[in-house]
């Protein structure tokens, strides 16, 4: 970001090893099953064809050693459900899937070594939200309106005759929400909009990730250039999201903020930076939009 005569080792190692783990007990990330169930996770390499390299326990919770993983990139997340058994497969760009005769398989996600905090699946018995068709009502929606207007039929009928027993209709419940289609890597340019002294670059061209959980918890945002920001925080069911986070850009510590929109293949959004050292008491502002 900021014009120096030229990078630092600590700039160097930062632009190495920024986004990895740390040597010291950053190997491991969490893993999240919806709904939570006891699972292995199976790697698809070319090197490693079917090695379970986690489990999780009945509360679908676990850990992953991503050192298991290293220089495998961008891994396909897949559902695999047979009559005995149900796992979650790992196939690496050089991996193929089981040839599994009486198992079904559905691509759930992705997984980014080295740039992912954690290992969120949402099985396919997870409720997900039904989306209308053709600018019509879902079933879903049209269920829930005749099951409501049902249940006032029945109430109405009950007070009029003043007694003869009670109803109790079922209150329809609210549909999961699945925004993981909204997650992802955009490719983004950002410019600079304010700039109290720290003399920043005007412009620049990098990634912005957005990962989380499927209703939007627990989100982890991420500014991808020379110098990686991290953000946590999380996204409203419009696509709005909004993190703070903490770091040092090689001698500038700030603490900052992100905010904006993500639809299933945009971005845009505003990031905030405040300075503690470097320039402290300064603030500068980067709008930034893009596309998968």
């Amino acid at each position: 970001m900021r014009k120096v005569g030229g990078f630092t080792v600590a700039a160097l190692v930062a632009l190495a090893f920024g986004s990895l783990p740390s040597a010291q007990g950053g190997q491991s990330v969490p893993i999240n099953v919806q709904p939570a169930s006891a699972v292995d996770v199976v790697l698809f390499s070319a090197a490693n064809a079917g090695k379970v390299v986690a489990s999780t326990g009945s509360d679908g919770k676990g850990t992953l050693d991503i050192l298991k993983l290293a220089n495998l990139g961008k891994i396909a997340v897949v559902e695999e459900k047979c009559p005995d058994r149900t796992r979650v497969l790992l196939v690496a760009s050089d991996g193929r899937e089981p040839d599994s005769k009486d198992c079904r398989k559905k691509r759930v996600g992705v997984f980014w070594v080295g740039r992912d905090t954690a290992l969120n699946v949402t099985l396919s018995g997870a409720p997900t939200a039904t989306t209308a068709g053709r600018g019509g009502m879902s079933k879903t929606t049209k269920e829930i309106l005749i099951g409501a207007g049902a249940a006032a039929a029945v109430t109405g009928v009950v007070v009029a005759k003043g007694g003869g027993g009670t109803s109790s209709p079922t209150t329809p419940t609210t549909p999961t929400i699945d925004l993981t289609p909204r997650f992802g890597t955009f490719n983004i340019n950002a410019t600079k909009t304010t700039d109290t002294g720290c003399n920043f670059n005007g412009s620049f061209s990098g990634q912005f990730y957005v990962g989380g959980i499927a209703d939007g918890s627990n989100l982890t945002l991420r500014m991808i250039e020379r110098l990686t920001r991290a953000y946590a925080g999380s996204m409203q069911s419009s696509g709005s999201y909004s993190g703070t986070g903490s770091g040092n850009l090689d001698g500038f510590a700030y603490t900052g903020t992100v905010s904006g929109t993500a639809t299933n293949t945009t971005v845009s959004g505003i990031e905030t930076l405040n300075f503690s050292t470097g320039c402290p008491g300064k603030m500068v502002v980067y709008a930034f939009s893009g596309t998968k």
